[in-house]
């Protein structure tokens, strides 16, 4: 699956933006580089739900979850 290597591809880009020491995110190098590589990780991200043929019924199940981390894990 070649648009999944694209994806990593993506996701190692978007961390070469981020200053880390210790494996932990300390600070954004630069916050146009940043956010720019984490708008390509969505794209790319996207195009593989896309060729995986997602459908409606995936989103619906997705946000059913959030909800319910929202409702529980999330909550304070």
């Amino acid at each position: 699956m070649a648009q999944l290597g694209k994806v990593k591809e993506e996701y190692q880009e978007l961390l070469n933006e981020v200053e880390i020491k210790n494996d932990d995110f300390r600070y954004v190098k630069n916050r146009d580089k940043f956010v720019a590589e984490a708008l390509d990780l969505v794209t790319a991200t996207i195009n593989l739900l896309l060729l995986c043929k997602v459908t409606d019924l995936d989103f619906n199940k997705h946000i059913e979850k959030l909800n319910a981390y929202r409702n529980g894990k999330y909550k304070k």
